[in-house]
């Protein structure tokens, strides 16, 4: 059973799932665009929680995002190396087919810029 902080393994009980692109939220279709457009690698630090970590972008992928991505068999990784060094994360055909059905994905809404303070009267 998977603890909190650990990547939880995909439920493959239920062959007859919803179409991935109707559960798909605009940070889960982010989270697509920069698995096919960056490196990404799944790594577990010796000590502390599964962190996903994003190479060539300030953007980030958050470990619900990954699990939700996973358990909808859009993305895999590459176990071939240690998962203390890191695991590059890739689309799997399901969610590169999603991709392209989806298109770009929303821009992120900028942080809104606080009004500046009213001016006082000068003498």
């Amino acid at each position: 059973m998977p603890t909190p902080s650990s990547p939880r393994a995909p439920d493959h009980s239920n062959s007859a799932q919803p179409d991935p692109v109707s559960r798909l939220t605009p940070a889960r279709h982010r989270a697509l665009e920069l698995i096919a457009r960056h490196h990404v690698t799944l790594y577990r630090p010796l000590r502390g929680p599964f962190r996903v970590h994003t190479s060539g972008t300030t953007a980030r992928i958050t470990m619900p995002v990954y699990d939700a991505l996973a358990d909808a068999r859009l993305i895999t990784r590459d176990v071939t190396s240690s998962i203390h060094s890191g695991q590059r994360v890739l689309l799997t055909p399901a969610g590169q087919a999603t991709l392209n059905a989806l298109g770009a994905a929303p821009p992120l809404r900028p942080a809104p810029v606080p009004s500046p303070a009213p001016r006082g009267r000068t003498r």
